[in-house]
Protein backbone atom coordinates (compact mmCIF):
# COMPACT_ATOMS: atom_id res chain seq x y z
CA UNK A 1 0.00 0.00 0.00
CA UNK A 2 1.44 3.42 -0.95
CA UNK A 3 2.09 5.87 1.86
CA UNK A 4 0.72 9.35 1.60
CA UNK A 5 2.25 12.58 2.87
CA UNK A 6 0.46 14.30 5.73
CA UNK A 7 -1.75 17.08 4.40
CA UNK A 8 -2.30 15.60 0.94
CA UNK A 9 -5.73 14.30 -0.09
CA UNK A 10 -6.32 10.57 -0.24
CA UNK A 11 -6.08 9.06 -3.75
CA UNK A 12 -9.86 8.62 -4.07
CA UNK A 13 -10.41 12.39 -3.70
CA UNK A 14 -7.81 13.13 -6.34
CA UNK A 15 -9.59 10.97 -8.98
CA UNK A 16 -13.24 11.88 -8.38
CA UNK A 17 -15.44 12.63 -11.39
CA UNK A 18 -18.08 14.46 -9.37
CA UNK A 19 -16.15 17.65 -8.76
CA UNK A 20 -14.69 18.92 -5.54
CA UNK A 21 -16.53 20.04 -2.47
CA UNK A 22 -15.37 23.60 -3.14
CA UNK A 23 -17.00 23.57 -6.59
CA UNK A 24 -20.29 22.13 -5.29
CA UNK A 25 -20.69 24.36 -2.25
CA UNK A 26 -22.62 27.64 -2.30
CA UNK A 27 -20.60 30.87 -2.17
CA UNK A 28 -19.66 31.96 1.34
CA UNK A 29 -22.05 34.32 3.11
CA UNK A 30 -20.95 37.96 3.15
CA UNK A 31 -19.23 39.04 6.36
CA UNK A 32 -21.17 41.42 8.58
CA UNK A 33 -18.00 43.09 9.79
CA UNK A 34 -14.98 44.11 7.76
CA UNK A 35 -12.24 41.50 7.71
CA UNK A 36 -9.66 43.98 8.93
CA UNK A 37 -9.87 47.17 10.92
CA UNK A 38 -8.97 50.50 9.34
CA UNK A 39 -6.73 51.03 12.37
CA UNK A 40 -5.24 47.64 13.35
CA UNK A 41 -3.19 49.12 16.22
CA UNK A 42 -6.24 50.62 17.91
CA UNK A 43 -8.30 47.49 17.20
CA UNK A 44 -5.64 45.26 18.77
CA UNK A 45 -5.42 47.57 21.80
CA UNK A 46 -9.20 47.49 22.26
CA UNK A 47 -9.19 43.72 21.84
CA UNK A 48 -6.56 43.38 24.56
CA UNK A 49 -8.47 45.68 26.93
CA UNK A 50 -11.67 43.67 26.51
CA UNK A 51 -9.82 40.36 26.92
CA UNK A 52 -8.10 41.64 30.06
CA UNK A 53 -11.43 42.81 31.50
CA UNK A 54 -13.02 39.41 30.90
CA UNK A 55 -10.09 37.70 32.61
CA UNK A 56 -10.33 40.11 35.53
CA UNK A 57 -14.03 39.41 35.87
CA UNK A 58 -13.34 35.74 36.32
CA UNK A 59 -10.68 36.38 38.93
CA UNK A 60 -12.34 39.03 41.07
CA UNK A 61 -16.06 39.82 40.73
CA UNK A 62 -16.30 43.28 42.23
CA UNK A 63 -12.69 44.00 41.31
CA UNK A 64 -13.88 44.16 37.70
CA UNK A 65 -15.56 47.51 38.35
CA UNK A 66 -12.35 49.01 39.75
CA UNK A 67 -10.34 47.57 36.87
CA UNK A 68 -12.81 48.78 34.25
CA UNK A 69 -12.99 52.33 35.58
CA UNK A 70 -9.27 52.42 36.40
CA UNK A 71 -8.28 51.22 32.94
CA UNK A 72 -10.29 53.94 31.23
CA UNK A 73 -9.16 56.67 33.62
CA UNK A 74 -5.52 55.69 33.12
CA UNK A 75 -6.01 55.62 29.36
CA UNK A 76 -7.59 59.09 29.45
CA UNK A 77 -4.70 60.36 31.57
CA UNK A 78 -1.92 58.89 29.43
CA UNK A 79 -3.52 59.75 26.08
CA UNK A 80 -5.08 63.10 27.01
CA UNK A 81 -4.29 64.93 23.78
CA UNK A 82 -5.56 62.15 21.52
CA UNK A 83 -8.64 61.48 23.65
CA UNK A 84 -9.65 65.14 23.75
CA UNK A 85 -9.29 65.35 19.95
CA UNK A 86 -11.44 62.23 19.53
CA UNK A 87 -14.14 63.64 21.82
CA UNK A 88 -14.32 66.78 19.73
CA UNK A 89 -14.53 64.76 16.50
CA UNK A 90 -17.08 62.33 17.94
CA UNK A 91 -19.34 65.09 19.24
CA UNK A 92 -19.46 66.81 15.84
CA UNK A 93 -19.38 63.85 13.42
CA UNK A 94 -22.67 63.63 11.53
CA UNK A 95 -23.94 61.99 8.36
CA UNK A 96 -25.40 63.88 5.39
CA UNK A 97 -28.80 64.19 7.15
CA UNK A 98 -27.24 65.66 10.30
CA UNK A 99 -27.71 62.55 12.46
CA UNK A 100 -24.85 61.09 14.52
CA UNK A 101 -22.93 58.68 12.32
CA UNK A 102 -23.74 55.01 12.91
CA UNK A 103 -20.04 54.15 12.78
CA UNK A 104 -19.94 55.11 16.45
CA UNK A 105 -22.41 52.40 17.51
CA UNK A 106 -19.54 50.46 19.08
CA UNK A 107 -20.64 51.97 22.41
CA UNK A 108 -23.54 49.49 22.49
CA UNK A 109 -21.13 46.59 21.95
CA UNK A 110 -19.04 47.71 24.92
CA UNK A 111 -22.13 48.05 27.14
CA UNK A 112 -23.19 44.51 26.15
CA UNK A 113 -19.72 43.11 26.94
CA UNK A 114 -19.67 44.81 30.35
CA UNK A 115 -23.22 43.58 31.02
CA UNK A 116 -22.11 39.99 30.37
CA UNK A 117 -19.15 40.33 32.73
CA UNK A 118 -21.41 41.71 35.47
CA UNK A 119 -23.90 38.88 34.94
CA UNK A 120 -21.09 36.34 35.39
CA UNK A 121 -20.08 38.03 38.62
CA UNK A 122 -23.69 37.89 39.82
CA UNK A 123 -24.01 34.23 38.86
CA UNK A 124 -20.92 33.45 40.94
CA UNK A 125 -22.33 35.41 43.89
CA UNK A 126 -19.51 37.96 43.69
CA UNK A 127 -21.84 40.86 42.89
CA UNK A 128 -25.17 41.91 44.34
CA UNK A 129 -28.66 41.98 42.89
CA UNK A 130 -29.06 44.71 40.28
CA UNK A 131 -29.84 45.01 36.59
CA UNK A 132 -26.53 44.26 34.87
CA UNK A 133 -27.74 46.17 31.79
CA UNK A 134 -28.51 49.31 33.78
CA UNK A 135 -25.19 49.06 35.65
CA UNK A 136 -23.21 48.53 32.43
CA UNK A 137 -24.94 51.43 30.67
CA UNK A 138 -24.42 53.64 33.75
CA UNK A 139 -20.71 52.79 33.93
CA UNK A 140 -20.26 53.65 30.25
CA UNK A 141 -22.30 56.87 30.55
CA UNK A 142 -20.29 58.02 33.57
CA UNK A 143 -17.00 57.34 31.78
CA UNK A 144 -18.24 59.12 28.66
CA UNK A 145 -19.18 62.11 30.81
CA UNK A 146 -15.80 62.04 32.56
CA UNK A 147 -14.17 62.14 29.14
CA UNK A 148 -16.34 65.12 28.13
CA UNK A 149 -15.47 66.93 31.38
CA UNK A 150 -11.78 66.18 30.86
CA UNK A 151 -11.96 67.54 27.30
CA UNK A 152 -13.49 70.76 28.66
CA UNK A 153 -11.07 70.99 31.59
CA UNK A 154 -7.71 69.22 31.01
CA UNK A 155 -6.68 70.18 34.57
CA UNK A 156 -9.45 68.00 36.02
CA UNK A 157 -8.01 65.54 38.56
CA UNK A 158 -9.25 62.46 36.75
CA UNK A 159 -7.42 60.09 39.10
CA UNK A 160 -9.36 61.42 42.11
CA UNK A 161 -12.53 61.42 40.02
CA UNK A 162 -11.87 57.81 39.02
CA UNK A 163 -11.30 56.82 42.66
CA UNK A 164 -14.69 58.30 43.57
CA UNK A 165 -16.36 56.46 40.69
CA UNK A 166 -14.83 53.16 41.78
CA UNK A 167 -16.08 53.65 45.35
CA UNK A 168 -19.55 54.62 44.12
CA UNK A 169 -20.00 51.69 41.76
CA UNK A 170 -18.41 49.16 44.11
CA UNK A 171 -20.92 50.15 46.81
CA UNK A 172 -23.74 49.79 44.31
CA UNK A 173 -22.57 46.35 43.12
CA UNK A 174 -21.48 44.88 46.45
CA UNK A 175 -23.23 41.63 47.30
CA UNK A 176 -25.77 42.04 50.05
CA UNK A 177 -25.31 39.41 52.78
CA UNK A 178 -28.38 37.20 52.86
CA UNK A 179 -29.85 38.77 49.74
CA UNK A 180 -31.81 36.73 47.22
CA UNK A 181 -30.67 35.79 43.75
CA UNK A 182 -29.40 38.36 41.28
CA UNK A 183 -31.86 40.03 38.95
CA UNK A 184 -32.31 38.11 35.71
CA UNK A 185 -31.42 39.83 32.44
CA UNK A 186 -34.26 42.05 31.27
CA UNK A 187 -35.82 42.40 34.72
CA UNK A 188 -36.10 45.71 36.49
CA UNK A 189 -34.71 46.00 40.00
CA UNK A 190 -37.30 46.11 42.81
CA UNK A 191 -38.13 49.60 44.03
Amino acid sequence: MPRRVIGTPPPAEQRTLLGTAAQDSPPPAPRELPADSDNPVAAKRAERVVAALFILSMLAGIGFIAAYIGTWVEYFRTHAREVIALVRIYNSFRDEAGRPNSAFDVRADEVTAVEQVLQRGQAKGLLGAFSARVMAASLKAVLDDLLTQFAADPDLDIEAYGTELVALFERAARPDPGAGPAIAPGQAPPI
